[in-house]
C-alpha cells in the first residue's frame, strides 16, 4: 500500500532560498557519486526491472537531483534512477544541480527520500535519526520538517531499540509497524524475538497479536462451545415434560448426552414406564 507523502515539501527545508540556485541540465553518469546518506538500504528488484525497461523504452522524464562536488557530482534525490541509467550504461542522465552547502545537501537528501513512499519503518527511523544526529535537531524540530507531529516521529525512532533479528523482519516487510509497536510492550530482547517469529511463522494480525500479549486476567473468558442451541434444548424437555406428566432435563454434551426423567414414586414410576410400553413391577 502507497504511504501518503510526509507534508512539508523540499522548500522548508533551505533556510535562505535566495543562495540556492538550480540548473536543468544533461548530466555524464560517470560523474556522478552516491550520496552517503541515502536512506533507502532495501530495493525491490522486481520494481526496479520495471523501472529500467519503462527508461530503456521512454528514456527518464523526471530529473534526478544533484550537487556540484569534487570535481564532478554528488547525488542528493533519485538513487533509483541513477542505478537504472548506469544498468542500462547511459552516458548522460538528465539532473537538477542545486548549489547546496554540505548540511544542505543531506538535509535534502534525508527529507526527500523521507517523502518518497517506499521507506520501510526501519529506514525512516533510521533517517529520523541521521537528521538528529549529524545536525542536532530535536524530535521536534524533524517532526516540522518531514511533515509529522513529534510523537509519531518518536513512535518510528523507538522501533530501533527493537532486537537486529526483529528489525530485519520489519525490512523485509514481514511485520508491519503496527506489530512492531505492540512488540515494543514486551520485556527482554529474546521474549520479544520468540514472540516475533512466531508472528511471522503464523501470518497473525497485529490485532491478534494484540490479543496474544493480553494478561490473563484481561483475556475475555472463552466461550463455551455449544452443539445445541439453548432454546433447541429447552423445547425438546418442555415436550417430554407435557407427554411423560414429569420434570425432564436434557443434557448434552456434544454428540452424546443424558436424559433425565423424575419420578415421584413407585406407581409414577410404573405410569412412566408404561408410557414406553416398558414392563415394570414397583415391587422391585
Amino acid at each position: 500500500m502507497a504511504k501518503k507523502a510526509l507534508g512539508k515539501g523540499l522548500g522548508a527545508i533551505i533556510q535562505h532560498p535566495a543562495e540556492a540556485t538550480e540548473l536543468v541540465v544533461n548530466v555524464p553518469v560517470d560523474k556522478i557519486k552516491a550520496n552517503i546518506y541515502q536512506p533507502r538500504k532495501k530495493f525491490d528488484n522486481e520494481r526496479f526491472k520495471e523501472l529500467v525497461d519503462s527508461i530503456r523504452e521512454k528514456g527518464i522524464l523526471n530529473p534526478v537531483t544533484v550537487r556540484k562536488a569534487g570535481g564532478g557530482y554528488e547525488l542528493i534525490a533519485g538513487e533509483r534512477r541513477y542505478r537504472a541509467a548506469k544498468t542500462l550504461k547511459m552516458d548522460k542522465i538528465l539532473a537538477i544541480v542545486r548549489t547546496a552547502n554540505n548540511e544542505e545537501s543531506l538535509e535534502l537528501a534525508l527529507i526527500e527520500n523521507l517523502q518518497r513512499e517506499d521507506l520501510n519503518p526501519i529506514e525512516e527511523a533510521e533517517g529520523y535519526k541521521s537528521l538528529m544526529d549529524n545536525f542536532g535537531l530535536t524530535q521536534q524540530l524533524v517532526a516540522q520538517r518531514v511533515g509529522k507531529n513529534r510523537a509519531t516521529v518518536a513512535n518510528i525512532l523507538r522501533i530501533l531499540s527493537l532486537p537486529a533479528k526483529v528489525k530485519n523482519y520489519i525490512e523485509q516487510g514481514e511485520l508491519s509497524f503496527g506489530h512492531a509497536k505492540v512488540l515494543l510492550g514486551v520485556n527482554g530482547a529474546q521474549r520479544q524475538i520468540e514472540i516475533c517469529q512466531k508472528a511471522v511463522s503464523s501470518g497473525i494480525s497485529v490485532r491478534e497479536l494484540e490479543k496474544l500479549l493480553l494478561p490473563e486476567s484481561e483475556k475475555p473468558p472463552a466461550k463455551k462451545k455449544e452443539t445445541r442451541g439453548f432454546s433447541q434444548a429447552k423445547r425438546i424437555e418442555d415436550q417430554l415434560q407435557h407427554l411423560l406428566g414429569t420434570k425432564v432435563t436434557l443434557k448434552d454434551r456434544g454428540s452424546k448426552g443424558k436424559i433425565e426423567i423424575e419420578y415421584y414414586s413407585l406407581n409414577d414410576l410404573d405410569r412412566i414406564l408404561e408410557y414406553f410400553k416398558v414392563k415394570g413391577d414397583s415391587a422391585f
